[in-house]
């Protein structure tokens, strides 16, 4: 079963528009149910890989949605897949947060080698593979970075803080490892021999650092769970952060869009979004139509869109890379438009003005090309007072210009002029 999320628009009049952001959301139910489907990752095979925390299963799904699954040995109290990579073998490795376990899966499907962490329930987390084409990985219960090789050889590296459950981990522009500590609150940077060389602690206590990665811009990019916030970090330390715009949103996962942009998920239940943010902190935020579903980690896939894991859901969902970044406001007898557009795919770009439940004029509708990365463009439309109106812009298909890829909307009163 697919279930798919479209918003149909006739720019001439004959639709009322709501007051939020839309996006053509697709979600594919895993067969497994209450699986907790946490992670995904895109796989040399161009599927989308997905581990299932209390399915213990790794799972696969292709960009038309056919999703098969490998069950792992023992149940999950035994096994407990988290997180999951390519490795430098082209194999998938994943981490087994109750086992204690790293697991080898290949694109065919067969599960080759699960291999014991020296810590005994040391609860591993998030992997990466490293600059020195290894494997890094988080023991969140154990306190280490772990290490692995395509052999199965490990090494510890203790992490100073006490009960800093580390989290997220990259391999950074610079060579070096670097992870969040959520219990230590802050970033941390290692270098390949295991030596930690700088701590930088978040601005504010109880951050609850969780993912980083490398953005499109070469920085750091990481989500702070309880300060609902997106940080940029340069190799020096030097921290950046962004509000997301949904009050306690809990950002968590965090990838680079083929847009060019950052995409994020929201996983609190009463936000329950996806969010994108342009390289200069433009957030756009997009809800998922299962509520509460709780969306975890977030992956590029090979079709131009973005994949995500969501938990309660116990789906894998699909959004367009698709954004406008609009901000909007009356001044000048102007609407003046500042947008970071971006989409990979051609769509018709319209944008019309909606009042009192009617759209009651349409500012543009034209083709676009796709445009990679997100393009800033600043539009002002003279326009007479026309007192509280609803901006709608969107991108829809060429091949039917009333079906919705991407629409943002915003409220601008245009009774107020510049310096009131």
């Amino acid at each position: 079963m697919i279930k798919i999320t479209t918003l149909l628009v006739l720019c001439a009049g004959m639709l009322l528009c709501s007051n939020q952001n839309q996006s053509a959301i697709t979600e594919y139910p895993v067969p497994t149910a209450n699986s907790l489907p946490e992670s995904v990752e895109l796989g040399p095979d161009g599927a989308i890989w997905f581990t299932e925390t209390a399915g213990n299963k790794i799972g696969r799904i292709t960009t038309s949605g056919v999703i098969t699954e490998y069950p792992l040995q023992g149940t999950a109290k035994t096994g407990s897949p988290w997180d999951l990579v390519v490795g430098p073998d082209g194999a998938l490795w994943f981490t087994e947060t109750l086992g204690s376990k790293i697991g080898r899966i290949t694109t065919a499907g067969v599960i080759t080698n699960q291999y014991v962490i020296p810590t005994p329930n040391s609860g591993p987390r998030r992997i990466i593979v490293g600059p020195d084409g290894a494997m890094w990985f988080t023991e969140y219960t154990g306190n280490n970075i772990g290490r692995i090789t395509t052999s199965g050889t490990f090494t510890e590296y203790p992490i100073p803080t006490p009960n800093s459950t580390p989290s997220g981990i990259t391999a950074g522009p610079d060579g070096a490892i670097w992870f969040n500590e959520n219990g230590g609150n802050q970033t941390v940077r290692m270098t390949t021999d295991g030596t930690i060389t700088n701590t930088y602690p978040a601005p504010m206590p109880h951050s609850v650092m969780a993912q980083i990665i490398v953005g499109p811009d070469n920085l750091l990019w990481l989500t702070e769970n309880w300060s609902n916030k997106i940080g940029r970090m340069t190799t020096g330390g030097l921290l950046n952060e962004w509000l997301t715009p949904s009050a306690g949103s809990v950002p968590g996962g965090l990838a680079v869009g083929p847009d060019g942009a950052l995409w994020f998920t929201e996983w609190a239940e009463n936000v329950n979004n996806i969010g994108r943010i342009t390289t200069n902190g433009v957030i756009t935020e997009y809800p998922i139509p299962t509520a509460a579903s709780e969306p975890w980690e977030i992956a590029a896939g090979s079709d131009g869109a973005l994949w995500f894991a969501e938990y309660f859901g116990n789906n894998i969902g699909r959004i367009p890379a698709c954004g406008l970044g609009m901000q909007v406001f009356y001044g000048s007898g102007a609407l003046n438009f500042d947008f970071t557009v971006s989409t990979t795919t051609s769509a018709v770009w319209t944008t019309f003005l909606s009042q009192n439940g009617t759209n009651i004029q349409t500012l543009w509708s034209k083709n676009i090309n796709p445009i990679v990365p997100p393009q800033n463009i600043f539009k002002p439309v003279t326009l007479s007072p026309l007192g509280t109106v609803q901006v709608v812009s969107g991108l829809y298909q060429q091949s039917d210009p009333n079906t919705v890829i991407c629409q943002e909307t915003q409220t601008v009163n245009t009774n107020q002029t510049a310096g009131n």
